[in-house]
C-alpha cells in the first residue's frame, strides 16, 4: 500500500517535470515520483481509494 497518496510507480523517463519529480530509483526499471503540482497533488489526494473517511 502506498504510504502516500502522491507517490507512483513509473517506467524512469516517463515523469512530467512540470508536475512530478522523482524521489527515488530502487531499481534501474522503474522510478517512484511524487506529484509536487500544487493542484494535480490536491487532485491525487482527493481521489485516492485507500483515504480512510470520517
Amino acid at each position: 500500500m502506498r504510504s502516500d497518496a502522491t507517490h507512483f510507480l513509473l517506467v524512469p523517463g516517463h515523469e512530467v517535470e512540470e508536475m512530478e519529480r522523482v524521489v527515488k530509483r530502487p531499481h534501474k526499471r522503474f522510478a517512484i515520483v511524487e506529484k509536487f503540482n500544487a493542484i494535480v497533488a490536491r487532485t491525487v489526494r482527493q481521489l485516492n481509494p485507500r483515504t480512510e473517511l470520517g
